[in-house]
């Protein structure tokens, strides 16, 4: 092979390696169409791939998850965030980070996700489909801010 076709062959490799980055992103594929968006720990969410388009399954604040055989099982905080304008009307985003817990069961296999689920449900619906009594936990970092939030609510003059 001549110095052009080499350089031919490195340039079509970089250019393959360059897409397959792209295409996937910092999304890491948990099985199916599913995938994790982690790149930041207090942003962590579920994504279903349909031809090329990414869509939220499970939003953000996913504390913990588990792929047991062809399922993934989620535990997510409830987080609800607002727009909050001081008197200058700017801007700045306050996340309201709460104790309730979201249980959610993803089959990979049949592309059916099973939430948002009270733990009850949650574990009842593992034993329907036969599958551990998988305990997921809330790290021990996580710290619910209602009373702070409360306070940063107050002293908003518009909550979008």
């Amino acid at each position: 092979m001549n110095h052009s076709g080499i350089k031919s062959l490195l340039l079509g490799i970089i250019l393959i390696l360059i897409l397959t980055g792209c295409m996937s992103g910092e999304h890491k594929l948990l099985g199916g169409n599913y995938y994790l968006s982690d790149s930041d720990d207090s942003h962590v969410y579920i994504l279903k791939k349909s031809g090329d388009q990414f869509s939220i399954i499970v939003n953000q604040q996913i504390v913990d998850f588990k792929v047991v055989k062809n399922y993934v099982l989620v535990l997510r905080k409830v987080a609800e965030s607002f727009d909050c304008y001081n008197e200058k009307n700017v801007p700045t985003i306050i996340t309201h980070y709460s104790n309730e817990d979201e249980y959610w069961v993803i089959d990979l296999q049949r592309d059916k996700e099973m939430g948002p689920l009270k733990e009850e449900a949650y574990f009842h619906l593992l034993k329907k489909l036969e599958l551990p009594l998988m305990k997921l936990s809330v790290p021990s970092a996580f710290v619910p801010n209602s009373e702070a939030f409360k306070k940063w609510r107050e002293e908003c003059k518009k909550l979008v």
